[in-house]
């Protein structure tokens, strides 16, 4: 007798490299406010820009893999350190 696949293992089929690229781009490089805003947030909260020393060991891994997880969507979305630098100059600016 066959096992029912779960809903999980339904979504973990579909999460190939092509459809996760696809909807990282749309949701983190679209032309708009939003999205620069959510990219610029993920950059800051994974620690994109500075080091991930931190007081205790635990703060020290958490740290670390929130960097991951940043380095996975750089990674995703072809971006420079650059790129990264004008959305946050842009975000920035908003408001102003």
């Amino acid at each position: 007798m066959s096992e029912i696949p779960t809903p999980a293992d339904k979504a973990r089929a579909k999460m190939t490299p092509k459809p996760v690229v696809s909807a990282f781009r749309r949701a983190f490089l679209a032309d708009t406010r939003d999205a620069k805003v959510l990219l610029a947030w993920f950059a800051e909260a994974c620690h994109a820009a500075e080091t991930v020393a931190r007081g205790t060991p635990e703060e020290t891994y958490r740290a670390i893999g929130r960097r991951e997880v940043w380095l996975m969507m750089q990674d995703v979305l072809r971006i420079t350190d650059q790129d990264i630098r004008d959305v946050q100059e842009y975000v920035s600016r908003m408001g102003d």
